[in-house]
C-alpha cells in the first residue's frame, strides 16, 4: 500500500482571488476596482516575504495580473450597447487598473500577445475618455505586438479600433465612422477568422457606445 501524499494548503493568495470573484459577481464596477487593487496590493506585499520560490511568486503575480485585467475590462463600457455607463472617475480608476495589469505582464514576461492585449485595454479606456492621441499610440503598440506574435486576426482587429479613434479625433459623425468601419470590417470577415463575426459586432457596438452623448460630454 503506497503512502498517501501529504495535503497542501491552498496558496495564501487564493483568498484574495475569491474576494475579487465575489466583488465582480455583484456588478458594481467601482467597488470591484477597489477590491482588485486591495487584493493586488496584498499579493505584491507578500512577494518575497511569506511566499517562497520564484514559482510561487510567479503564480501569485499571474493571478493578480489576470484579475486586475478582468476587473478593468468589466468596467469598459464598449462591450454592450445597453450596458451601464461608468462615470469619468470610475473610467479613470479602471484605466489605472488596466495599466497595473499591463505592468505585471511586463514583470512576468508573458509575451507579445498579452503585452498587446494589455496595451489595447488601456487604449480602449483612452478612446472612451476622448484621449485619442494616446489611444492611437497604444493601439499601434498593440498591433505591433500582435504582429510579432503572428496573430493577424488580433492585429487587424486592433488596427480597426485605430480607425475609430482617428474618426472620433477628426470629429466625424457616427455614421461616417460607421461607414469607414464597414469597409475595414469587410477585411476581417474576408479573412475567415474564427471570431470574425464577433469582432465585427464588437467594433460596431464599441462605436455606438463611445459615440453616446454622455461620453462626448466627457471629451469637452
Amino acid at each position: 500500500m503506497s503512502a498517501s501524499r501529504p495535503s497542501h494548503p491552498p496558496p495564501s493568495w487564493n483568498g484574495e482571488v475569491d474576494k475579487v470573484k465575489e466583488a465582480r459577481s455583484r456588478g458594481d464596477a467601482a467597488a470591484a476596482i477597489t477590491t482588485a487593487n486591495a487584493a493586488a496590493d496584498n499579493i505584491e506585499s507578500h512577494v518575497g516575504e511569506t511566499m517562497t520560490g520564484s514559482a510561487d511568486e510567479n503564480e501569485a503575480l499571474t493571478a493578480a495580473q489576470r484579475f486586475t485585467f478582468n476587473v478593468a475590462a468589466d468596467a469598459w463600457p464598449g462591450w454592450q450597447r445597453d450596458g451601464p455607463l461608468p462615470d469619468k472617475p470610475t473610467l479613470l480608476r479602471a484605466k489605472r487598473l488596466a495599466q497595473r495589469s499591463a505592468s505585471l505582464v511586463d514583470t512576468l514576461k508573458l509575451g507579445p500577445v498579452q503585452v498587446g492585449t494589455g496595451a489595447w485595454l488601456v487604449g480602449a479606456f483612452d478612446l472612451v475618455l476622448g484621449n485619442f492621441e494616446e489611444a492611437l499610440a497604444l493601439f499601434s503598440a498593440a498591433s505591433d505586438n500582435y504582429h510579432a506574435a503572428s496573430a493577424p486576426g488580433l492585429e487587424l482587429l486592433t488596427s480597426r479600433y485605430a480607425v475609430m479613434a482617428r474618426g472620433l479625433w477628426a470629429s466625424k459623425s457616427e455614421d461616417d465612422i460607421a461607414g469607414d468601419l464597414d469597409r475595414v470590417i469587410a477585411q476581417i470577415l474576408a479573412g475567415s477568422f474564427e471570431d470574425g463575426e464577433e469582432w465585427a459586432e464588437q467594433l460596431r457596438t464599441a462605436l455606438a457606445v463611445v459615440s453616446r452623448k454622455e461620453y462626448r460630454e466627457i471629451w469637452s
